[in-house]
């Protein structure tokens, strides 16, 4: 069908028209009538080929799927919203399942590429699987490779390395640390557990909580404030296997 266009101040007796000039068909708040230019139609567009709209958009190395989550994420993660998805739309649709039904934030969805990578804003129907989001990248986790937080542990030892440290695996630091880039690092070493810390520190090991639980895993990661990366002296530990 078609609609008319009004505004709550006008109301009803101006209508949204396009003024056929034969040059720009410029539109403006014209008395309602019988007018073609007065008719409007909604037309749901394919965003498959859409070209992301702003710089730094994702790839599909940026996700993975996940299986069995129902909806949920793990601590430290959010949902990722219809807007992130439309902006990354070819990442994400790349990165899951042909016939796979993903949840996204506040009730909605993206299909993989057999239902057309379509993202509906409203899905009531259950979910298997959920986009979780981790700093500045989305990631799907798969099955029992999604992390899990353990909660926050005390470290101690050599204040710029390894020694003596409770995840004493691996270390680095960065300006742009996140839960998310921490865990993929940590994994990808084959590490078993991760751990923020200091808010731009990132620990990996094979064992974590030698020292006792910690209280004091309050500080934000400089990469996501939205995010808590550890705190002094304290790590934010998740299990990778």
């Amino acid at each position: 069908g078609y609609y008319r266009l009004t505004t709550q101040w006008q109301g009803t007796a101006k209508s949204l028209d396009v003024v056929n000039d034969g040059r720009n068909n410029r539109l403006q708040l014209a008395n309602t009538g019988n007018f073609s230019g007065q008719y409007w139609k909604l037309t749901p567009v394919d965003l498959t080929d859409a070209t992301p709209h702003r710089a730094g958009s994702s790839s599909a190395a940026d996700y993975k799927n996940v299986k069995g989550s129902r909806g949920q994420c793990s601590a430290g993660f959010r949902l990722v919203t219809v807007k992130e998805a439309t902006d990354n739309i070819a990442a994400a649709c790349n990165a899951i399942g042909q016939w796979d039904i993903v949840r996204l934030a506040h009730g909605s969805s993206i299909s993989g590429s057999g239902y057309d990578c379509k993202v509906l804003a409203i899905d009531n129907r259950g979910m298997g699987s959920s986009l979780c989001r981790a700093g500045s990248s989305m990631t799907f986790w798969t099955g029992n490779s999604r992390p899990n937080s353990l909660g926050c542990f005390k470290d101690q030892g050599d204040p710029t390395g390894t020694g003596g440290r409770d995840l004493s695996g691996f270390v680095y630091n960065n300006n742009h640390m996140t839960t998310g880039s921490c865990i993929s690092t940590c994994k990808s070493k084959g590490f078993a557990y991760a751990g923020t810390q200091f808010s731009n520190w990132c620990f990996c090991g094979n064992t974590y909580g030698k020292s006792g639980r910690a209280n004091n895993c309050n500080m934000p990661c400089s990469g996501d404030n939205i995010e808590t990366c550890g705190g002094s002296w304290a790590n934010s530990v998740y299990q990778l296997r």
